[in-house]
């Protein structure tokens, strides 16, 4: 934002920049305990994925949990092990059914 008030302009971010805004934005909603934070996740997800590798496996990801600190700790997973990876366990049936997580 700094950027384009200074120059009119912005650069994409990076990936690994957008990783981190996510995070960080979600960190401060489960940190904050707001009555409608997986709302305000699901949102943000929908608006942050397009353009993220395997954006949509993300979205689906966000829209199974059920409380913000499954949606932060699915995403933090779905981070570290890197999108093809989660993408090719979710391809098999058993992980369909069940919300991704840490457990």
């Amino acid at each position: 934002m700094q950027q384009h008030a200074l120059t009119g302009r912005y650069d994409q971010p990076t990936e690994d920049q957008r990783h981190r805004l996510l995070m960080d934005y979600y960190r401060k909603i489960n940190a904050a305990h707001l009555p409608d934070g997986v709302g305000k996740m699901k949102q943000f997800a929908c608006w942050f994925t397009h353009g993220v590798g395997n954006g949509s496996e993300l979205r689906r990801i966000v829209h199974a949990a059920h409380t913000p600190s499954e949606v932060l700790e699915s995403v933090e997973r779905f981070l570290r092990i890197g999108s093809a990876a989660v993408a090719a366990l979710l391809g098999s049936p058993e992980m369909r059914t069940r919300p991704w997580s840490l457990k």
